[in-house]
């Protein structure tokens, strides 16, 4: 049984001060056996809490308060930090949304926005997350996990954990159906990763998506008309831009 009748939240520990850690772990019985090494304590502390060992590890392991709070630890039952630090970075780089729900997802990330200290911290531990997520997703064709994988990639682009190397690596992946999956390019544009009209003029941004920016009011028709007046424009786009032009002409 947890020692509450309402579940601890992973946003509630990522967030918590010292005394709110301290208090809540106070709460909590020590274990009646021997517990074998730290991924054990972490598991114990997790269930009596009603969280999962990676919600856990992730809200404290992402506390920014952590490192300067000893006492914390030992009621976790772990003398060394960096202990806490390897499961927690097993889980964010490994699970597609079973010990971490999407929530707890978003909220690590939400925090990790807000506190560049963490964001440091998470970008390294993103190169591994996402590949793996997508590795599962183009196994099992599973809706629920690509609806949150779509979830979780918006609110990178925008909460700015998107960083623009990262985005041009995403874009240089050929035939990358995750792109599309997410409107990539479109969340750049809306979130000012990369000025609209530089992706106007780029081969490598394909005739659909720049439609897409069209259709969301992203590119003006002075600078669609410019850009269907350049001389190394495709037929096809030049095409595409022309029609839009038309569309956007009052009758």
């Amino acid at each position: 049984m947890t020692i509450s009748s309402q579940r601890v939240a992973c946003a509630t520990l990522l967030g918590a001060n010292a005394e709110g850690l301290v208090n809540l772990l106070c709460r909590i019985p020590p274990p009646t056996g021997e517990m074998d090494g730290p991924a054990a304590c972490i598991e114990y502390v997790a269930s009596r809490l009603g969280l999962t060992a990676g919600e856990l590890s992730c809200g404290f392991g992402f506390n920014m308060l952590l490192p300067e709070l000893p006492d914390v630890l030992a009621l976790l039952g772990i003398g060394d930090i960096q202990s806490l630090y390897r499961v927690r970075d097993t889980c964010l780089t490994e699970d597609v949304y079973q010990a971490l729900s999407l929530e707890s997802v978003l909220a690590i990330h939400a925090h990790a926005a807000a506190h560049p200290i963490v964001a440091d911290v998470l970008q390294p531990l993103l190169e591994r997350r996402l590949p793996a997520l997508e590795a599962r997703i183009e196994r099992t064709v599973h809706a629920p996990t690509i609806e949150r994988y779509r979830n979780e990639l918006r609110a990178l682009y925008r909460l700015g954990l998107m960083p623009l190397e990262r985005f041009e690596a995403r874009l240089s992946r050929p035939h990358d159906g995750f792109r599309a999956l997410v409107n990539e390019v479109l969340l750049a544009a809306e979130t000012r990763l990369v000025p609209v009209g530089v992706l106007l003029y780029r081969d490598d941004i394909l005739p659909r998506e720049k439609q897409q920016l069209i259709r969301r009011g992203l590119l003006p028709a002075g600078l669609l008309q410019q850009r269907v007046e350049s001389a190394d424009i495709a037929p096809a786009e030049r095409e595409l831009l022309l029609r839009e032009l038309r569309l956007m002409q009052p009758d």
